[in-house]
């Protein structure tokens, strides 16, 4: 959980003010972000038939929608996860389509600057994360032209 002053200094940062139709979810952002989190990316929008935020942090994507009462759906999708990012502009809205190793995620917004920046963003990270992965196994030995040189027998 980060204190709700300085996830408004981070939304102040990036020139948000607030979300109309998506005021519970902004109020529940902070107790789901943890210590060091920082938003980098946000965009309010139409998620599974309701209003909901996508946020892009640090760290993860963050998909937050807060149902009429007490109900909460929260997605959760780290960047190596990421399978591949669609951005489509229609007439009327844009869709942001994240595709993650388990599932498939659709998020449509009515302007579609943010949405484009958004899939960009997500674009990048999701190369950022292929390249530390594949540092890191570099690094370790993986995936380079390592022969075997025993003696063949046992």
């Amino acid at each position: 959980m980060i204190h709700p002053q300085i996830l408004r200094q981070q939304l102040d940062k990036l020139g948000v003010g607030t979300f109309p139709f998506c005021r519970a979810e902004l109020k529940e952002l902070p107790n789901l972000m943890i210590p060091g989190e920082e938003v980098e990316q946000i965009m309010a929008g139409r998620y599974n038939a309701s209003y909901a935020i996508i946020v892009a942090t640090n760290f993860r994507i963050l998909i937050i929608d807060k149902k009429l009462g007490f109900g909460l759906v929260f997605e959760d999708i780290p960047y190596d996860m990421l399978a591949e990012v669609e951005y489509i502009r229609m007439p009327f809205a844009s869709k942001l389509i994240v595709f993650a190793r388990s599932k498939k995620i659709e998020f449509k917004a009515y302007n579609a600057a943010p949405v484009k920046q958004f899939a960009q963003y997500l674009e990048q990270r999701m190369m950022d994360a292929r390249s530390q992965v594949r540092n890191i196994q570099e690094h370790m030995g993986y995936g380079s032209q390592a022969t075997y040189q025993g003696t063949g027998s046992y």
